[in-house]
């Protein structure tokens, strides 16, 4: 509908500037069709364990789960929700775990795509969640760039905020979600760098 409308608005343009042709019906239109794969997060490479994220601004504010069994969305969950229990760094993996286990992922596949993240949502009510995805975009000269993805899944009342970003490896891109622990300052830090 866009096109059209800019079609419309080009044609009055022409019509308006003193031509006096009159538009009487449109002969051809030529529409391109792309194939449009869903963007998933989590890995399809059995040996990632953590997803290198050297190159992203400020990553103080963010948590870089284990990405080895594909379920980085669930870690992200699991931290936000439990963030207090996590003391000792090497007892935070088996307390994920141990939370994510809890989780109703029964019919959801890893990596996990938006529509499994609405399902999961839906299955978790209980979790009280409503989901914010960030797209995380940067060039080849490291400026980084921040786009909201989805905004607002799910219906409960603590606002989880997640990054997506993506990793070029060998064979193809593998997107990865990263929890953003504080949203507000870094997205204040990564605006006033840039």
């Amino acid at each position: 509908t866009k096109s059209f409308i800019h079609q419309a608005r080009s044609l009055e343009d022409f019509i308006n500037s003193g031509s006096n042709w009159q538009f009487d019906r449109a002969l051809v239109f030529h529409i391109e069709v792309a194939e449009l794969n869903p963007i998933v997060g989590g890995s399809e490479i059995a040996e990632d364990k953590k997803v290198n994220i050297s190159q992203v601004n400020n990553r103080k504010f963010l948590y870089n789960p284990c990405n080895k069994d594909q379920k980085c969305f669930l870690y992200c969950v699991a931290r936000f929700l439990h963030k207090k229990d996590q003391k000792n760094k090497k007892t935070e993996e088996q307390q994920m775990r141990k939370h994510i286990r809890s989780f109703n992922v029964k019919g959801i596949s890893f990596p996990i795509s938006i529509q499994g993240i609405k399902k999961f949502l839906k299955q978790n009510e209980n979790l009280n969640l409503k989901i914010n995805i960030l797209f995380r975009s940067a060039n080849n000269f490291g400026k980084e760039k921040i786009f909201p993805y989805e905004y607002g899944l799910g219906n409960g009342k603590k606002i989880m905020n997640i990054l997506l970003v993506q990793k070029q490896s060998k064979l193809k891109s593998v997107n990865h979600f990263i929890l953003i622990t504080d949203v507000d300052k870094y997205l204040r830090a990564v605006y006033t760098n840039a």
